[in-house]
């Protein structure tokens, strides 16, 4: 079901996929935005869904809430944790090459984690990056739906949390693609 922006409501949507989970503690409520790639169903429904949409998740006691954005068109599609049949969250390539003389490898030499390093790396000359990460795909896939997203590369480590607090779903798998470190 594809819910306008005319049409929300939370009522609605708790005969679907329950109520908002509510703030206990840190724990992340919703992801971060991503994009949307590739959508493939049989239903000519999900064809008011645009390609390039942003979209956030967001959870709820009995499954998942994705809002699409596209060009000031709200649209939302509920999600019951019992029709998700996967989610995969994939982070992208990362090439680490800092240089001879970088604040990058000396944060990596005293043992700080690349997560942090990373930030300080020189990638002004787009020649000689010392540090890049490819995109982070997540898909979506349900009993009559298969959907592809992409974000930033660097968001990987912070969506992780959130996509495991989802073990409500049948299979969330959460994996890399490899490192090349040249330095």
């Amino acid at each position: 079901m594809i819910i306008t922006e005319n049409e929300f409501s939370y009522s609605k949507l708790k005969n679907i996929i329950g109520e908002p989970i509510k703030l206990k503690n840190l724990n992340s409520l919703g992801s971060c935005g991503f994009y949307l790639k590739l959508i493939k169903s049989e239903n000519e429904k999900f064809n008011k869904i645009q390609i390039d949409s942003k979209c956030n998740i967001q959870t709820f006691t009995e499954g998942v809430l994705l809002r699409f954005n596209h060009s000031n068109i709200v649209l939302s599609f509920p999600i019951n944790y019992k029709s998700l049949k996967k989610i995969e969250l994939i982070r992208g390539e990362e090439f680490i090459s800092p240089r001879i003389i970088s604040l990058m490898k000396l944060l990596l030499k005293l043992g700080v984690k690349i997560r942090y390093a990373r930030y300080f790396a020189n990638n002004r000359n787009i020649s000689k990056l010392e540090y890049r990460i490819s995109d982070l795909e997540l898909k979506i896939e349900t009993s009559n739906l298969k959907m592809k997203f992409i974000t930033n590369g660097y968001y990987f480590e912070n969506q992780v949390p959130f996509f495991k607090s989802l073990n409500k779903a049948e299979s969330i798998i959460i994996h890399k693609k490899p490192t090349h470190n040249t330095g």
